[in-house]
């Protein structure tokens, strides 16, 4: 079995198939280095690491910018020893009116917020997130990740884990 896996680079589509092969071969630690990309992608990325229950890693010579925090945010166990950076979400496909525009951001707002409370992540992360430009990313500070539900324990995780050892030697 794989222990550890990386994923490093721009997300697209293809690797969710990928990610998806790794957590079958037993990857239970993910190192992330990604400036980001498809953000659909990404959710889709994290959805598969949290249920895989895996770890994720930002080494001290990568970042995890971008898209790349819904996978850090899908971590049952995160460590970020390099920045982990956010910025407003934006659409790929241009909109043909200002009404689309708002009507695509309302829809990727909610599927983002949906996807937080998934990994036991404050929806306050989207709402920072959106107040920044794409091309001033900012570095989440470790309290700020802890304020947000992104620090090292996911609590619900913890929980499963601690009932799962009290079960074993007959506590309730």
């Amino acid at each position: 079995t794989a222990a550890s896996c990386r994923f490093d680079g721009p997300i697209d589509s293809a690797d969710v198939q990928l990610l998806r092969a790794n957590a079958n071969r037993g990857c239970k630690t993910l190192f992330l280095a990604s400036p980001g990309g498809d953000l659909r992608a990404a959710l889709s990325l994290g959805r598969i690491i949290r249920a895989a229950e895996m770890a994720v890693i930002v080494p001290e010579d990568g970042e995890c910018a971008s898209a790349c925090v819904f996978l850090y945010a899908g971590g049952v166990l995160r460590g970020a020893y390099g920045p982990v950076l956010i910025h407003r979400v934006y659409l790929t496909q241009p909109s043909a009116s200002f009404s689309e525009t708002q009507r695509e951001f309302a829809a990727v707002g909610r599927e983002v917020r949906r996807y937080l409370r998934e990994v036991n992540v404050s929806d306050t992360l989207f709402d920072r997130m959106m107040t920044i430009p794409p091309e001033e990313a900012v570095a989440l500070t470790l309290d700020e990740m802890n304020n947000l539900g992104l620090g090292i324990l996911d609590q619900v995780h913890s929980e499963y884990i601690e009932n799962k050892k009290a079960a074993r030697v007959g506590m309730s």
